[in-house]
């Protein structure tokens, strides 16, 4: 078989399991939410709690995207090295292997919510209350979360289909912070929310999944070809007069 032939097999069975892995998680992202509705009172009409199905939810996906981008750092690295893929900063997967397992953290243990409570004992914080103390940290961590979002879609941009899915991740993102900036207690506008941060996580973590594989492909088409140009070949040598 020609390695072009084969290159066309690999590019097909990676985009089968691309969708495949898309597809589960937007299937499980929906089953979630099939499951919370039918929870009872607490889960349907309070979703300003913590600590639900949906947090718990939201923090799986996280961690997923977390893992994958942990998983994209280690593929940058190989591509910037043979200077293939138009890689530039490969420490940003790292970064963004932090930002996304502290918000799987966050979501679980609830890390800005309880800060939020020990700057509301401070007595000179009271003078300056202008949002929710936990949106403090939020706003905070969220600002900087936006600018290394901002540089990853550089790294993103020669797969289309990954810059696609991360894009949509940071809308939802960023309408999720703001509904919880606006403290908005109806139903329907947490539900919103809610909804928000869970596909938030699927959206990223289905960019780095699509993003890691289709640059893991041209990794391994790129060592496949070196291998094939290296052997011998197989024609024999005429033999001497």
């Amino acid at each position: 078989m020609a390695l072009h032939e084969i290159n066309q097999d690999i590019d097909r069975s990676v985009q089968r399991l691309s969708n495949a892995l898309v597809l589960t998680l937007y299937v499980a992202g929906a089953l979630l939410a099939i499951a919370t509705a039918f929870k009872g009172p607490y889960y349907c009409w309070d979703w300003d709690h913590e600590e639900t199905t949906f947090t718990y939810g939201s923090s799986i996906f996280y961690f997923i995207a977390a893992v994958a981008a942990y998983a994209c750092l280690h593929i940058a690295r190989y591509l910037k090295k043979i200077e293939m893929g138009r890689v530039r900063h490969p420490w940003l997967w790292f970064a963004a292997f932090l930002g996304f397992l502290y918000a799987a953290c966050d979501e679980m243990l609830m890390y800005h919510e309880r800060l939020g409570h020990v700057l509301d004992k401070a007595s000179w914080y009271h003078h300056l209350y202008i949002v929710k103390s936990d949106d403090i940290f939020v706003l905070a961590y969220g600002t900087i979360s936006l600018l290394f979002m901002i540089f990853l879609v550089r790294e993103l941009l020669p797969v289309k289909r990954a810059l696609k899915y991360y894009l949509v991740g940071v809308v939802l993102l960023v309408s999720a912070g703001m509904l919880d900036v606006l403290a908005l207690s109806a139903l329907i506008t947490r539900g919103i929310e809610e909804l928000c941060e869970l596909y938030s996580g699927i959206s990223f973590a289905s960019a780095f999944i699509i993003w890691g594989l289709d640059r893991a492909r041209l990794a391994f088409e790129v060592w496949l070809s070196s291998r094939t140009i290296r052997e011998p070949s197989s024609i024999p040598e005429p033999l001497p007069e």
